[in-house]
């Protein structure tokens, strides 16, 4: 069977939004799969790693742009695949990997063309970028006038309609897509969540690179954005590190992009603290650094969105605090681990790290089932998605 997966990112892009579609590929070719992805070209993304992919099955179509502009791009794709159809045939199934969102207005008009069925994988939260439905954001006259606008001019109203499957990251999205565009999405539309890449994991436990922390020295790490979701939790955490009496003990490891407002912050107040930051790592190289930490911290402060990351934090076993929105999916996802925290002020922020080094605490929870957490158990109900909806 042959699919199309149409995807702005994938290798050798080296940021997270080629993780869950790189690895739904990698399963499918070794299920047989003929596949062709379409992606940008690689001088389009900021930057490349050193992952390649290459099977006799699978074939990479790189777009070329003459601009960043939504219709260039949208443009391009469209030309891309319809050519390709033309000159090799159709493929038994087309999968929409967004965001970014723009291409998915031609599912619909490729599927009127050719009778091709197609999936919509979310793996963004299409209606949470959008704002709309977030539990803690009230409306005010402009995201109302906003709101109206999309309900009005929706360009991917009949693409998402006429879907053949939908899937989704979280739950809340799922319900949020129904609640917008109605309840014939109900029988369609599929919660497949992200989760950790088990075959990245298990390298690095063989390696040995989780270790026993054997000093009084600790390692406080965040992986990707903290200030960018909320800055003043910038103050919460370093504060809190401050406020221990082993701080001078502590190292604050920023793993990831440098998020500038950290040095300021330290610099303004005269605070002495032990902060590394990494800038840009390749993410199998961050998440080695990250697994050598004794308390790994998140910030996340979206009702309905759940990324990648926090699998892997799950993965890594270790103390968990996240700065999130109580009910949010990703509280309600730590909510059954004996060491996660989700925390919401200064003082939340103090005690629970004062237990951690108080009681020792070396593990989020002595009894995961790592599997429910994987992306393995994930992408197989993908592949039973793509199995009910292939055109034989």
């Amino acid at each position: 069977m042959h699919l199309y997966i149409i995807s702005y990112y994938f290798i050798p892009y080296a940021g997270v939004g080629t993780r869950r579609i790189e690895y739904f590929i990698r399963y499918l070719l070794k299920k047989g799969y003929i596949i062709t992805v379409f992606k940008a070209d690689n001088s389009f993304y900021p930057e490349l790693s050193e992952t390649q992919l290459t099977h006799d099955r699978l074939t990479t179509i790189n777009i070329h742009s003459s601009s960043q502009k939504k219709n260039k791009w949208y443009q391009a794709y469209y030309t891309g695949v319809v050519e390709r159809i033309k000159s090799h045939g159709k493929p038994n199934l087309i999968i929409y990997s967004a965001g970014p969102f723009f291409y998915l207005k031609m599912s619909s008009l490729i599927k009127r063309e050719f009778g091709i069925p197609y999936i919509i994988d979310f793996r963004d939260t299409y209606l949470n970028t959008k704002g709309f439905y977030e539990k803690h954001k009230k409306f005010s006259a402009k995201r109302t006038l906003r709101f109206l606008l999309f309900r009005l001019f929706d360009e991917h109203k009949e693409a998402i309609l006429n879907a053949d499957c939908i899937t989704t990251v979280t739950n809340a999205e799922k319900q949020n897509l129904i609640k917008h565009y109605g309840s014939s999405l109900q029988k369609k539309i599929v919660t497949v969540r992200n989760g950790f890449n088990d075959l990245l994991i298990n390298s690095m436990k063989e390696s040995k690179i989780q270790t026993q922390k054997k000093s009084i020295n600790y390692k406080i790490g965040v992986f990707g954005k903290f200030a960018y979701y909320r800055p003043q939790d910038v103050d919460i955490l370093l504060n809190a590190i401050l406020a221990q009496q082993v701080s001078s003990s502590v190292t604050l490891y920023l793993i990831g992009k440098k998020e500038n407002v950290f040095n300021e912050r330290l610099r303004n107040d005269n605070h002495k603290i032990n902060l590394i930051q990494t800038g840009f790592m390749g993410y199998s190289a961050g998440l080695k650094l990250l697994a050598q930490c004794d308390i790994l911290v998140l910030n996340n402060r979206s009702s309905n969105a759940l990324g990648t990351k926090i699998f892997d934090y799950i993965a890594l076993n270790k103390p968990i605090i996240a700065f999130a929105n109580p009910d949010s999916e990703i509280a309600n996802l730590l909510l059954p681990f004996e060491n996660a925290f989700v925390i919401e002020n200064e003082t939340e922020c103090k005690e629970v790290i004062s237990s951690i080094f108080d009681l020792h605490i070396t593990y989020l929870d002595q009894n995961i089932n790592l599997f429910d957490y994987s992306r393995l158990s994930q992408t197989k109900i993908f592949e039973n998605l793509i199995e009910e909806n292939l055109q034989t």
